[in-house]
């Protein structure tokens, strides 16, 4: 009994709380090395998506769009495109209507 104790105090004293998530509706709102992502997929300018979250530009084995314009533009994505240093290299799957999705690899 002792045993389940000392074990259920060590699991909740271990256990770190998540970090709060940030709403954004542009990149702007993110900061450096971050952009704006929406749970859906933006389908156009006529597509309305109250807020995103803030996430890291991809690294090395993210998922990201071949066809992502550089430099990171403003806005609100559906993924983030590749950090500085690393490149989008295509899969050959095409998810629609995003185009081309690839890995970030250097």
């Amino acid at each position: 009994m002792l045993l389940l104790i000392m074990c259920t105090l060590l699991l909740v004293h271990s256990v770190q709380p998540l970090p709060p998530t940030k709403y954004c509706n542009d990149a702007s709102d993110c900061g450096y090395g971050k952009c704006c992502v929406t749970a859906t997929q933006v389908r156009g300018k006529r597509d309305t998506v109250l807020q995103g979250t803030c996430q890291r530009l991809g690294t090395g084995g993210s998922r990201c769009l071949i066809s992502f314009p550089q430099p990171l533009p403003s806005g609100m994505f559906y993924i983030c495109p590749c950090a500085k240093g690393f490149s989008c290299l295509p899969t050959g799957l095409h998810e629609m209507p995003l185009g081309e999705i690839g890995f970030c690899s250097r």
